[in-house]
């Protein structure tokens, strides 16, 4: 697997995390009558970065994916850590086959690309936009040139 797979793979999976947070948290509050603040729908990044860490310390994905589903099971979680990890056991269990297939340096290269792009997602609330030159209509050539 390239870098250029490793980032775009890890792009998707964020992506999925995001959807799925924002699916779970809108239907929360729709079932608590709530209403929904702007916060609520980023995924929590440390939540995916503690699981991260536990990945990369035991290397073991079966492993670590347990963990989240034991967290996501457990009476003793706060809220928003539980449904973060009930988030990432759905999201990461539904491509369970895909994952086990690589190395855990790759999956630890992967996961580290995952925060960085649920960073992203956060920050744009999930827009991915492609970004225009810097300063459209403008040649580079006339940045210095005399006046």
């Amino acid at each position: 697997m390239t870098t250029d797979e490793r980032v775009e793979f890890a792009r998707q999976l964020a992506h999925d995390l995001k959807s799925r947070w924002e699916s779970f948290k809108r239907e929360d509050a729709k079932r608590r009558h709530k209403p929904l603040r702007e916060d609520d729908l980023k995924f929590p990044r440390n939540e995916w970065q503690r699981w991260a860490n536990y990945f990369a310390r035991v290397q073991s994905f079966t492993t670590a994916l347990q963990l989240a589903e034991y967290q996501g099971r457990s009476p003793t979680m706060r809220p928003d850590p539980k449904q973060a990890a009930q988030v990432i056991y759905y999201i990461l269990g539904s491509r369970r086959t895909e994952l086990q297939r690589l190395s855990a340096t790759d999956l630890i290269e992967i996961f580290g690309y995952v925060s960085r792009w649920l960073e992203w997602l956060n920050f744009t609330g999930g827009q991915h936009e492609e970004s225009t030159p810097r300063h459209a209509g403008r040649s580079p050539s006339g940045r210095h040139r005399g006046h």
